[in-house]
């Protein structure tokens, strides 16, 4: 069973969580970040499981709005996610009250793939140049077979990998592909 397996009703957050955390074992991954959904929840059960999940500093209005000009820039790059393209192009812009721009999905819709992926591009996109070095566990090996051994520390340097790859990498870890 792997992360990108649909989860059918009856459905158990926790079971989810306990199968994410494995998958996130799997590739060494002790850290999460995740949107502010479901308060303190998510992060008492990552815990348990001994993974660290830190909310983001920036709301999903925040990260969409951020989101446009790199995608019109091509500055980074979607995966071809069919839901995630559907979920983008349905976001919806409001003003609430006081003149705050709000973007979010309409009523009885989702945006659960285009936020993740929203929040972890534009997290790439705020740090400086510099940090665009990745140290990424086994890499390769990694997003070929999660079953597979994690062979030595490699890195990515800006210098050899663009921050739309670093970004793809990051994309693909955060979508649990």
């Amino acid at each position: 069973m792997t992360a990108t397996a649909p989860f059918w009703i009856p459905f158990s957050p926790e079971a989810v969580v306990t199968e994410f955390a494995a998958v996130l074992k799997a590739y060494r991954v002790k850290e999460v970040t995740g949107d502010r959904y479901g308060g303190m929840w998510p992060r008492e059960r990552f815990d348990v499981h001994g993974i660290t999940y830190k909310t983001s500093e920036r709301s999903k209005s925040d990260a969409y709005r951020d989101l446009l000009p790199a995608l019109n820039g091509n500055r980074v790059e979607l995966l071809d996610i069919s839901k995630m393209f559907n979920q983008l192009c349905s976001l919806e812009r409001r003003v609430a009250r006081g003149g705050r721009d709000s973007i979010d999905h309409p009523p009885c819709s989702h945006d659960d793939v285009i936020n993740c992926a929203a929040l972890a591009l534009t997290s790439l996109i705020e740090q400086p140049e510099d940090f665009y070095t990745l140290r990424v566990l086994g890499w390769r090996e990694a997003f070929s077979d999660p079953s597979s051994p994690l062979n030595s520390d490699e890195e990515i340097s800006a210098k050899q990998a663009s921050p739309s790859t670093a970004a793809n990498l990051r994309a693909k870890t955060c979508a649990g592909i």
